[in-house]
């Protein structure tokens, strides 16, 4: 499903930028305004990523935001959208 493989995804990207920045589990969750635990499970691809939320993380890692969606394979997950649409109807 798209949505899962997309917040999994982010959610890697969202560690590799804290790890690569050196911030802190606690300090992020802080500065985004979300709990520990709630950042965990994004980093973890267990919740739902919010587009506001992806524009805070950008914002506190100096980053553009597409540099989280950089590398995601959106022509197989198009497939997998078309294909669940076409079954739905």
């Amino acid at each position: 499903m798209l949505i899962g493989e997309l917040d999994a995804f982010l959610g890697r990207k969202i560690r590799f930028y804290r790890s690569k920045y050196r911030w802190p589990l606690k300090t992020l969750a802080d500065e985004i305004g979300v709990s520990l635990q709630q950042l965990q499970r994004y980093e973890q691809g267990e919740n739902k990523i919010c587009a506001t939320l992806i524009y805070k993380f950008a914002c506190v890692f100096k980053i553009k935001v597409d540099a989280f969606y950089e590398g995601f394979d959106l022509a197989g997950s198009e497939e997998q959208v078309t294909e669940a649409r076409e079954t739905s109807y």
